[in-house]
């Protein structure tokens, strides 16, 4: 009789065990990412393809290619992501300021560092030709006509953007005064517009090396509208550093540039579990080259950097901190 009940107490022990386990993970979690032609696009994928083989039976992943690393915040926010992206805007989206009017209590990261993202200026050689332009300083003092291109609302291209500008005094209603106009559009567009000739400027954040600003530099005249000094020390208060774009990064770029800079992290919503969290910084660590080599803008990541508060800028989530210091990535 005694036998029996130490065996009925392990055969519950088990079960219990087995219930917590499976209770720990849902059957399908959502990635939000970005659309085709973005770096956010291939690092998600190139990710949820490596963490593939530490998937437990019967969890699957979805991509959902929109949020970029703005809306994903809210996204993940309110349960409409389980991951998504964000450089500088996660403090913005954690605080509830700039583009958030609550904050996003939620928010937590898994890895930083995948990728170095600039706020990147381009514009069209024959149309800095004509009015003399080089730096955003000289747009504040020629006031030219400018169509400018960003990306669509909720991409950390198009929240950027007037920024930019706001470091050099001007707003969206000074560059209409001037007889310009801003269009937010996609990425094929934009190339197509500066190529056409139907758009003279166009600001994004993007990394060194994403691909549709490489097919435009390699199809059309353009060069690097450029920040100074003052300009790069006004945008620290947003949270973006300064970063080196070194010379021959882009097609007729001639000497090195500095622009600002945000790392970019995968983030998560502190509703999923430590054991899923765990699972994903694992999967990412232990194929850090698949992410090094998902494309060009990625060779600087550094799993032994990714849980720093310096690479991971908001707080980690519990399984992913788990996670670094077993592995001795942070104490």
């Amino acid at each position: 009789m005694r036998k029996r009940l130490v065996v009925l107490g392990m055969l519950l022990a088990f079960c219990l065990s087995a219930t917590a386990s499976a209770a720990a993970f849902k059957e399908r979690y959502v990635f939000a990412a970005q659309e085709a032609g973005s770096t956010i696009l291939v690092l998600t994928t190139a990710i949820t393809g490596a963490l593939e083989k530490y998937l437990p039976e019967g969890v699957k992943v979805d991509i959902n290619p929109t949020g970029g690393t703005v809306a994903s915040c809210s996204m993940v926010q309110n349960g409409r992501a389980d991951f998504g992206w964000a450089e500088v805007s996660a403090l913005w989206a954690l605080e509830g300021k700039i583009l958030f009017n609550t904050p996003h209590d939620k928010l937590r990261s898994v890895a930083g560092g995948a990728q170095t993202s600039f706020a990147q200026a381009w514009m069209s050689k024959s149309w800095a030709d004509k009015y003399g332009i080089r730096t955003f300083a000289d747009i504040a003092a020629k006031k030219p006509p400018m169509r400018i291109f960003t990306k669509k609302r909720g991409m950390m291209g198009q929240a950027g953007a007037p920024l930019q500008l706001e470091a050099y005094g001007i707003t969206y209603a000074d560059v209409e005064s001037w007889g310009g106009r801003i269009v937010e559009s996609g990425l094929t567009e934009i190339v197509d517009a500066l190529r056409d000739n139907m758009g003279d400027v166009w600001l994004d954040m993007h990394p060194i090396g994403q691909a549709t600003a490489m097919e435009l530099t390699q199809t059309t005249d353009t060069l690097i509208l450029q920040h100074t000094p003052e300009g790069l020390d006004y945008l620290t208060k947003y949270g973006f550093s300064k970063g080196l774009v070194p010379a021959g990064s882009w097609k007729n770029q001639d000497g090195d540039v500095w622009q600002p800079m945000a790392s970019t992290i995968l983030t998560v919503s502190s509703d999923v579990s430590d054991e899923f969290v765990y699972l994903v910084a694992k999967a990412i660590c232990e194929n850090a080259d698949v992410v090094r080599n998902s494309f060009a803008g990625a060779k600087g990541f550094d799993e032994k950097l990714a849980g720093t508060p310096e690479r991971a800028i908001i707080p980690l989530h519990p399984g992913a901190a788990r996670y670094y210091r077993e592995v001795g990535f942070i104490k």
